[in-house]
């Protein structure tokens, strides 16, 4: 939570049209990767955890609709809601296998580590595309978070 929130305020930085504006591959704008982000915790948190029948077209349509700040809002609780199931995390998860089909089960300390890596490559892109809209990043290595903590 401590690098996404770092990232989340940088994109509030953003002006309308730099968050809008299409930059390149391969979500295009920051908007679309932010919208992406979200998508993907709300629906993982709500199909795979909670077993919820979740369409995941339906979220992103009602998420792409959101202003940027309903939207980093709404990317903040959903990542409170990350941490919360993984405090609470105690069964087994059945996740699709992208790759070869059909399901794997997997464990929930191994579902929220897979998912916490490709957030992280996620964060990158974002900062990528921040850069190449000429704003300046700020580090998200954890080793920071640990200086965070000790100033405290």
């Amino acid at each position: 939570m401590w690098a996404d929130s770092i990232v989340q305020n940088l994109v509030r930085e953003l002006t309308e049209e730099e968050f809008t504006i299409t930059v390149g591959p391969p979500f295009e704008s920051v908007k679309n990767l932010c919208v992406h982000i979200v998508v993907a915790i709300e629906y993982n948190i709500d199909s795979f955890v909670k077993k919820m029948d979740i369409d995941g077209e339906e979220i992103h349509k009602t998420l792409d609709g959101l202003s940027k700040e309903e939207l980093i809002t709404r990317w903040e609780e959903a990542d409170k809601e990350l941490l919360k199931q993984l405090k609470n995390a105690g069964e087994s998860i059945l996740f699709p296998n992208f790759v070869s089909g059909g399901d794997i089960v997997i464990e929930p300390a191994d579902f929220y580590m897979q998912y916490i890596l490709h957030t992280t490559s996620h964060r990158g892109q974002l900062l990528s595309l921040l850069k190449i809209l000429g704003k300046e990043g700020k580090t998200t290595d954890y080793l920071f978070y640990l200086f965070h903590l000790e100033e405290q």
